[in-house]
């Protein structure tokens, strides 16, 4: 893909020079996480267009009528949640619609408001479902597999993709 990304800081050499903190990695920084955030928006909901297609843009239907090239979806079974009686099957579902190939690299993506709701989640026998990394630096896991939170996911909300579940670098 190609991108554009670019930062014309307003800063002289002399107040680099002789300010009492260091403007020059303030600035740097400040600069990585604006580039970190359009990246971040872009691979989720990227038109394509001087930036990545985003994961959610493209055709998007149900999984059992998904072909190749097109994302598949799994329902919740209640419009803009999780269904009150068994909330988990949705996970599980998802978890299993995805083909065996894929599935062992497969990581989970929603954001951190889902991830709230998610994360209250128990299985059958009151076990959460979701647990902490072991170690620091360690994603959380649902199900035995990895969660990453990306802010620019959509809330759960009628009609919204709000959790992916996939080999992302296979399907990226």
């Amino acid at each position: 893909f190609s991108a554009i990304l670019s930062a014309m800081p307003k800063a002289s050499q002399r107040l680099l020079e002789d300010s009492a903190f260091d403007v020059e990695g303030w600035l740097a920084d400040r600069i990585a996480q604006k580039f970190a955030r359009a990246e971040a928006a872009s691979f989720i909901a990227g038109d394509g267009v001087d930036k990545p297609s985003g994961i959610l843009n493209h055709t998007i239907t149900a999984n059992d009528t998904a072909i190749w090239g097109e994302l598949g979806y799994v329902a919740t079974g209640a419009a803009g949640d999780f269904d009150g009686t068994n909330p988990a099957d949705a996970i599980v579902d998802l978890v299993y619609a995805l083909g065996a190939e894929y599935r062992h690299n497969g990581t989970f993506l929603m954001n951190s408001k889902t991830a709230g709701a998610v994360r209250k989640m128990k299985d059958a026998d009151g076990r959460f479902m979701w647990s902490d990394g072991l170690a620091a630096g360690e994603p959380a896991l649902l199900m035995g597999y990895p969660v990453l939170v990306a802010e620019d996911m959509p809330d759960a909300d009628s009609d919204s993709f709000s959790i992916a579940f996939g080999d992302f670098r296979a399907g990226y």
